[in-house]
């Protein structure tokens, strides 16, 4: 009788392994597609966090050619100490066209890695919303994931036509949209 209980015993056993096994083969095998949207929100907050950080005389720190072409591009560059984001916010209060000057630093210098990601920049004063920057195939409605970020931005300048005098500008919300292609 006792080793009739011990085959019971081990088919038990045999049978609940064999059903553990299945169930976590079943669940770890379910694929989860998370990694565009992970990428694409990371895309997102480092191009942001990017532009936030770098500065306008890190850009041309020689004060060269690329210095000229910033210039020919926005005017005079009146805070050279300014980050990219404070240049796009101080060229806004200033009226001026920013969609060459945006080309020009984040297409020209690589930030965005390969031809797999569009973006569009976004200010938002108090007026409402105003598009600075259009992805080139401008399909930002038909992306399938669209994430988006946002800072907040202000600064001055010396205005040195106006007897150098501090003018203070913003604060303006900067959105960046990024979507994968």
């Amino acid at each position: 009788m006792s080793n009739k209980k011990a085959y019971v015993f081990i088919l038990d056993a045999i049978m609940a392994l064999i059903i553990l096994t299945i169930g976590f083969l079943v669940i770890s095998s379910t694929y989860s597609n998370k990694p565009a949207l992970v990428t694409t929100r990371n895309m997102a907050e480092d191009l942001l966090n990017v532009m936030a950080a770098v500065k306008v005389s890190e850009i041309c720190p020689d004060c060269g050619n690329c210095a000229a072409e910033l210039n020919s591009i926005c005017g005079d560059i009146k805070n050279r100490d300014n980050t990219v984001l404070e240049l796009i916010g101080e060229q806004y209060s200033l009226g001026t066209d920013t969609g060459q000057l945006i080309n020009e630093i984040i297409m020209e210098n690589k930030l965005l890695p390969g031809d797999s990601y569009e973006f569009s920049l976004y200010i938002h004063d108090g007026n409402g919303e105003h598009k600075l920057y259009p992805g080139a195939n401008q399909d930002e409605d038909k992306a399938r994931i669209l994430i988006s970020s946002k800072k907040l931005v202000m600064g001055y300048y010396v205005d040195k036509d106006n007897d150098y005098k501090t003018e203070y500008w913003g604060p303006y919300l900067i959105e960046i949209r990024t979507w994968q292609k």
